[in-house]
């Protein structure tokens, strides 16, 4: 889930790295549960925290970076090296 990802990643209290990835998806749980007075955070909907948001900002991003790719690429087929760089300034632009 990306709230556990996020979460990880940035070292909130009690996500750091001592805790494994089961321990923290246990602890959103117990979080969202606790937050039941808010619909929106309780139980399996807390794990989709900022989803929506993620996916209209990203959906719109990697439109365009396919798109960027194409237009790279002419339907060649490239090898790996060359995929990998021509996806790297697809990301890039």
């Amino acid at each position: 889930s990306e709230v556990v990802k996020t979460k990880q990643q940035a070292n909130v209290e009690g996500y750091d790295d001592k805790v494994s990835t089961l321990d923290a998806f246990r602890q959103v749980w117990n979080e969202s549960k606790a937050l039941r007075s808010s619909s929106a955070s309780s139980g399996l909907s807390g794990f989709y925290t900022g989803y929506l948001d993620n996916i209209l900002y990203a959906y719109p991003a990697d439109v365009m970076k396919f798109v960027v790719y194409d237009v790279l690429v002419h339907g060649k087929s490239l090898g790996p090296a060359e995929g990998a760089m021509a996806g790297a300034l697809a990301t890039g632009i």
